[in-house]
């Protein structure tokens, strides 16, 4: 897990995945958090009762947001060598 984002999640007292949703939706991008476990439902509905700083926001707008940044040679969105294009992420859109 990215460790800058475990930071946050200590910093606000939340889990790693109320920040990640919080973070969506403030740039008004749902999440669609799907587990049976009740316990997780009710994390994710307390996802939405703090709000990030504008530092934090920036820091994880930051961070590597496509998952092909991580391992381009895995995911089906790696650019080509004849493209070598890749479509950008709509919240590095948003900046």
């Amino acid at each position: 897990m990215e460790p800058v984002l475990l930071k946050m999640a200590t910093k606000y007292n939340r889990s790693a995945a109320q920040v990640v949703q919080n973070w969506a939706w403030s740039y008004g991008v749902p999440t669609n958090a799907r587990t049976n476990d009740p316990n997780h439902m009710v994390e994710n509905l307390n996802a939405f009762d703090f709000t990030l700083s504008d530092s934090d926001r920036a820091t994880l707008l930051a961070l590597p947001q496509d998952s092909c940044d991580l391992d381009h040679s895995f995911y089906e969105c790696a650019p080509t060598a004849a493209t070598n294009v890749k479509a950008a992420h709509p919240l590095q859109q948003a900046r």
